[in-house]
C-alpha cells in the first residue's frame, strides 16, 4: 500500500503541517493555534501538555504526541495505550527498542500512528547508523504499519531504502532560512515537500514567517 497516494492526494501545504507547541503552556498554546486551526493537520505536544490531550481533540484538533518512548516493552505499551485512550492520533517511539517492543506494539498501528525516532535533527549525519535503522525499519515484518520520523536531509537517503513511499514520513527541522540554534540539518518547507515528506512538523519557522510556511 502506497500511504503517501493514499493519505496526502489533494492535501495542501498547510493541512500537512503539524504545529509545534514546545515550551507554551496550554492556554498560550491556544491563543497560538486557533487563528489557523482551519490550515492545519493538527498539533505537536510533549510531556508538559500531556493533561490536556483531551481537551486538544474535543477543541477538534488531531494530537501529535511526541514522547520519543524509549523503555521496555510493557511500559511503552501502556503508554500507548493510554495515548490512544485520551484520543492521540500519532506518538513517536524510538528505534532502539528492538524487535522485541515493536512486535508488542504493532497492533496499535490500526488505533494510532506510530512514528519511528532513529537520528535526531540536532545530530550531525551518520550515514552507517541511519541506514541500520532504514533496513530495520522497511524490512522487518515487526515494523509494517510504522511511520518515520526524519530530518528533512534525510528524506534522500530513505528514498532508496522505501522507494515505494509506503512508509509516512514526518519531518521537524524546518526552517524558511538559514539560523544558528539546535537543528543541525534542516530544510524549507517547499524543498521538504519536494523531497518526500507527508508533514512538517513547524514551530519557531511558523511563529517567525507563517505565510511562507502555508504556501
Amino acid at each position: 500500500m502506497n500511504i503517501y497516494n493514499e493519505k496526502t492526494s489533494g492535501l495542501t501545504f498547510g493541512n500537512r503541517i503539524i504545529v509545534a507547541l514546545d515550551g507554551m503552556d496550554f492556554k498560550q498554546s491556544l491563543e497560538f493555534i486557533s487563528p489557523m486551526r482551519d490550515k492545519i493537520w493538527g498539533i505537536k505536544i510533549q510531556h508538559s501538555l500531556l493533561q490536556h490531550i483531551e481537551l486538544y481533540v474535543k477543541y477538534g484538533y488531531q494530537v501529535f504526541v511526541d514522547l520519543k518512548l524509549y523503555d521496555i516493552p510493557s511500559t511503552v505499551q501502556r503508554m500507548i495505550e493510554w495515548s490512544i485512550e485520551q484520543g492521540a492520533s500519532m506518538i513517536t517511539i524510538h528505534f532502539e527498542n528492538g524487535e522485541e517492543c515493536f512486535e508488542r506494539i504493532n497492533h496499535f498501528t490500526k488505533d494510532i500512528d506510530i512514528l519511528v525516532v532513529s537520528h535526531l535533527t540536532s545530530m550531525k549525519k551518520n550515514e552507517l547508523k541511519q541506514a541500520k535503522a532504514y533496513t530495520f525499519l522497511t524490512h522487518k515484518e515487526c515494523c509494517e504499519g510504522f511511520g518515520a520520523i526524519l530530518s528533512p536531509m534525510d528524506l534522500y537517503l530513505f528514498n532508496q531504502f522505501d522507494m515505494n513511499h509506503d512508509i509516512k514520513r514526518v519531518c521537524p527541522g524546518i526552517r524558511i532560512q538559514n539560523t544558528n540554534d539546535d537543528q543541525v540539518r534542516t530544510m524549507t518547507p517547499t524543498r521538504a515537500y519536494a523531497n518526500g515528506a507527508d508533514y512538517l512538523v513547524v514551530g519557531r519557522a511558523l511563529q517567525e514567517n507563517p505565510i511562507e510556511c502555508f504556501l
